[in-house]
């Protein structure tokens, strides 16, 4: 039987899912910055960006999109704060 890598994408949706929460639970919101990383040096930012830019298409499937709305992601506009110079 050939090896499916749906069992690798389910793990990796899950870990990334447990690091927004621990964001939420750390900074009160799960508004992750794009360039975030976890300790493992994963991309969840960006991981999150896509998921949430596949929302705002349509194209992220239903059972993806529940888990991130019980987190508190949205695929509406992000809160924009003050801008500052770099």
């Amino acid at each position: 039987m050939p090896l499916q890598a749906v069992p690798w994408i389910d793990s990796k949706r899950r870990r990334m899912l447990a690091e927004i929460a621990a964001y939420r639970e750390q900074h009160g919101n799960a508004l992750v910055p794009a360039n975030y990383l976890d300790a493992d040096g994963e991309q969840v930012g960006q991981w999150l960006y896509r998921a949430v830019k596949k929302w705002r298409a349509d194209v992220l499937p239903d059972d993806e999109r529940g888990p991130l709305a019980t987190l508190g992601v949205s695929p509406g506009p992000r809160p924009r704060g003050q801008r500052t110079a770099a």
